[in-house]
């Protein structure tokens, strides 16, 4: 599915086109996945995985800064599994894709203001985060990965995060 989505967006892909590639049959493919959306899914969860074990150092080092610019590095690289995952796959995939990443954030360790419900500061900074990944697929790819962490760090991390002597 990876290598599919490095050359096509999303809505080009389909159960033809991957068990072409796959060299398997749609009955392996069907008994695997009920469709395309829920293999879009598990390439979400290797991803998101992958993307966790990068961020991980930095938010335990309490480097928020390293963390954004870590997030916003891996989906440059991955740009085009990003983009079928947070703005071509639909809704329905950009709304699990977001619950999802809810849940691994939930596991990792923010220097949130304890002023700000953790639950709701996980949720506003993963909301906020995937927007402005998703814009910068679609709308800002003149912006430059630099631009797109200052833009992180002021408009979802700032509010956040503990006060502290160093800038975010």
């Amino acid at each position: 599915m990876l290598a599919l989505l490095q050359n096509s967006d999303a809505h080009s892909i389909t159960a033809q086109r991957i068990v072409a590639h796959a060299g398997v049959g749609y009955a392996t493919f069907f008994r695997h996945y009920p469709g395309v959306d829920t293999l879009l899914l598990d390439v979400a969860d290797e991803l998101m995985g992958r993307l966790v074990k990068q961020v991980a150092p930095a938010l335990v080092r309490g480097d928020v800064g390293d963390a954004v610019r870590s997030v916003v590095e891996f989906v440059d690289v991955h740009r085009h599994a990003s983009a079928a995952l947070l703005v071509g796959g639909g809704d329905a995939v950009r709304q699990e894709v977001t619950a999802r990443a809810i849940r691994y954030a939930e596991g990792l360790v923010f220097p949130f203001d304890p002023s700000v419900p953790r639950q709701l500061a996980v949720r506003v900074a993963v909301g906020g985060i995937i927007t402005i990944l998703s814009w910068w697929l679609t709308e800002g790819l003149t912006n430059s990965a630099d631009d797109v962490c200052a833009l992180v760090e002021r408009l979802t991390i700032r509010a956040l995060v503990s006060s502290r002597d160093d800038p975010v």
